[in-house]
Parts: structure tokens; sequence; C-alpha cells
């Protein structure tokens, strides 16, 4: 699969004005749907369509800090999620798995922060002078210019606008369970078995039970329990305690604690 790339045009001036520019990370601002933050360009001077990619650091309204890639005048492939491979200064400081996100006119694949996955790239983008991304067999050279700064901002103005964390303790809400896990890997290990789970927003599921394809459908109850409805049928209640996510049977049969559950993305 070919990178694409996204035309300087589509971002907008208040983004991007001018090639020169693309060399630099700038404050990204509410335009065109694309959040506020920090974001870079590619533009090498070789493509005589003048598009470009540009991956951004940012938030949007209400939303989390995330990474996200944009393009236009292509696509990202089928719709899985794009595993993107970070270097900098000819070093590989890891990798960026993003879920590819509806944009109409756009293709945009974005993934939330998360300090321990990521702390690592973002420690290396603000102190290099040149990165690459590397996904479906491209490699696509960004510069790092500015980048501390910008990268800086971005964690300004999206943590002063992110919601309030979670509560140390107790149930997740119908509310909690659809903002924070719905769309997430979910992986913990229950007696012995290891369980991977993403709960899909059209209200199916597909995970891995034990190296096992487990695929059917579910729905969150008013008082947040989860519960499957195909196949295996049972409620599970997601809570925190002492600072970890855990996860239960919630049945009238069964209050068994499953294990501590890792959100993976």
């Amino acid at each position: 699969m070919k990178a694409v790339f996204l035309g300087a045009a589509a971002i907008g001036a208040a983004v991007l004005a001018t090639p020169a520019q693309a060399q630099s990370w700038t404050p990204l601002v509410e335009s065109r749907g694309l959040g506020r933050g920090a974001v870079i360009c590619d533009n090498n001077g070789t493509d005589p369509s003048g598009n470009y990619l540009c991956l951004a650091l940012r938030c949007m309204p209400g939303g989390p800090l995330e990474f996200a890639m944009i393009a236009e005048g292509g696509d990202f492939g089928d719709g899985s999620p794009v595993a993107v491979t970070v270097g900098v200064d000819g070093r590989n400081v890891g990798a960026i798995v993003m879920r590819q996100v509806q944009a109409t006119g756009q293709k945009r694949a974005s993934v939330p922060y998360e300090a321990a996955a990521h702390r690592d790239i973002i420690a290396a983008l603000r102190g290099g002078s040149g990165a690459t991304l590397t996904f479906f067999g491209t490699t696509v050279p960004l510069s790092l210019r500015g980048s501390a700064r910008q990268i800086d901002h971005a964690f300004a103005v999206c943590q002063a606008a992110a919601p309030q964390p979670a509560a140390a303790s107790g149930n997740l809400t119908a509310a909690d369970v659809r903002t924070q896990l719905i769309g997430r890997d979910l992986a913990w290990e229950a007696n012995g078995q290891n369980v991977v789970t993403v709960y899909l927003p059209n209200g199916r599921f597909e995970g891995v039970l034990s190296g096992r394809a487990n695929n059917g459908t579910y729905r969150v109850e008013a008082d947040g329990r989860l519960c499957w409805q195909s196949i295996a049928r049972g409620c599970f209640r997601f809570y925190r305690d002492g600072g970890a996510l855990w996860v239960k049977r919630d049945d009238p049969q069964s209050q068994t604690v499953l294990g501590r559950v890792t959100v993976q993305n």
C-alpha cells in the first residue's frame, strides 16, 4: 500500500500556509474539524501533486490527547488498524497503532495518548532533529524543527480541556463504559485464560480467548453492566479499586472477580 499525502489546502491557512512552513511543527487550531494541538506535515519537494501526510498531537472538543494521521487523495487500506513505526534520527523509538476514523473527504487514523506506551516516543520527538513514519511498507520523513515547543503546547491545551480523571474507586457507570472502554482493546487473565476483547460501537465484540476467536454481540445496561447477547451469555461489571481497573462477572448466579484489566489502546 502506497502512503498518501494531505494537500496543504485541505488543512487550511490557520494550520499550514506555505510548503516552507510544512517543515516546522506548528500549532493546530480548531479548523475544519481537526481539533487543537500541534502538527507537522511532510513536504520533500518531490511530489508534483503537492500532497502531504500530516502527523498531529491533538485533541478534539471534549476528547483526550491523541496521535492522529490525516491524509487526502488515497486511503489507509481496508479499514483495519494502521501500525506506524516511528523512527527518530535513524533509531526506532516505538510504534503507534491507530484506528481509522470516518471523515468526509479525508482519511484519518488516531489513537489516544497513553503515557506508558507513548512517553518514549514523545521524548524522542521532542529532542530529535528528524523523524520517519513507516507504514504499509512506505517511509515518510518529517522534520522535528520546533517540535519540543509545539508538543508542549499540545499537552497544555489538551490537558486543560480534558475530562476530569475517573474516580479512584467504584463501579463504572454506563457512560463511563461507553466513553472509556468501547472501541478499545481490553485484556485480562482469568483462571489461566488470556482474554483480549474489543467492544465495537456497533454492538458487536471481537476478541481472543486462550488463542481462540471469540465473537458475538453485547449491550451496555443502564446500571453499567456489559452483557453478552449471543453464544455465551452473561454480564460483566468493570470497576476501579486501588487505582486499577478490574472486571468481574455480575449475574445472579456469579459474582466472580475475573482479573485486572489492561486498556491497551
